[in-house]
C-alpha cells in the first residue's frame, strides 16, 4: 500500500510539473502582473527547486497537511476534503448496507443451488456486475434515475442529477403537481432547467 501511494505521490507531482503554464495564468480571466506571480510564488513555495518541492511535499502529506488551495482561497485542502466527507461517507453505507445483503443471499442462494441454472444466473450476474466500471454504472444510473424517469413519468418522479440540496429542502424522489414543486416546507420557486420556464409559486 504504502509504495503505491508514494509512486501515486510521484507520478501527479511529475505529471503537474510537466504540464505547461503555471497555477497563476490568467487568474480570474486577466493576466497577474510579474510581481503578484513572484509573491505568490513565493506563498506557496513554488519559487523552490523542485526537488525541494517534492521533499517538502511528501513531508507535509506525511503530517496531512496539503497546503492552501489555489482555487478557493483562505481554505486548505485539508478542509475542502473535509467538507466533502460527510456525504462520501453517506454514500458508501448505503452502498454498503445495499451491496452486504445482496451478496450474500445470493452466495447462499447459489450454495444451496449448486451446479443448477440458479448457481449459474448468480454467479454470471456477479461476473458481469464486477466487470462494469464504477463510473460507467454511476452514469447509467444517473440516466435512468433522473433523465428516463423525467420522461418516462411526466416530469412527477424523478432524482435530481446532481448537487446536494439542504436537508430543510432535501426530498427524494422528486414530486411535481401542475406547474407546482412541492417540497418538505411547501411549494416552492425552482430553476427554468426542470421546465421550460421557472415555476413561481407561493412559499409559506
Amino acid at each position: 500500500m504504502i509504495p503505491v501511494v508514494f509512486f501515486v505521490i510521484v507520478i501527479t507531482f511529475v505529471l503537474m510539473h510537466s504540464a505547461q503554464g503555471s497555477p497563476w495564468d490568467k487568474a480570474g480571466g486577466r493576466q497577474l502582473s510579474q510581481v503578484v506571480i513572484d509573491n505568490l510564488n513565493k506563498k506557496y513555495g513554488l519559487d523552490k527547486p523542485v526537488w525541494e518541492q517534492f521533499l517538502l511535499y511528501v513531508w507535509n502529506v506525511l503530517h496531512f497537511d496539503f497546503g492552501l488551495s489555489y482555487q478557493y482561497q483562505g481554505k486548505s485542502v485539508l478542509e475542502l476534503i473535509g467538507g466533502g466527507w460527510p456525504y462520501t461517507a453517506t454514500i458508501g453505507v448505503l452502498a454498503f448496507a445495499m451491496i452486504v445483503p445482496i451478496g450474500v443471499g445470493l452466495g447462499v442462494l447459489a450454495a444451496l443451488r449448486q451446479n443448477s441454472r440458479i448457481d449459474y444466473a448468480t454467479m454470471g450476474f456477479a461476473t458481469f456486475a464486477a466487470s462494469f466500471p464504477n463510473f460507467v454504472v454511476g452514469a447509467l444510473m444517473i440516466v435512468f434515475f433522473s433523465v428516463l424517469l423525467y420522461k418516462w413519468t411526466s416530469d412527477d418522479f424523478f432524482l435530481p442529477a446532481g448537487g446536494t440540496p439542504r436537508a430543510s429542502r432535501a426530498r427524494a424522489p422528486w414530486r411535481r403537481s401542475g406547474r407546482t414543486t412541492y417540497g418538505p416546507r411547501g411549494p416552492r420557486v425552482y430553476p427554468s432547467a426542470w421546465s421550460s420556464s421557472a415555476t413561481c409559486s407561493r412559499t409559506p
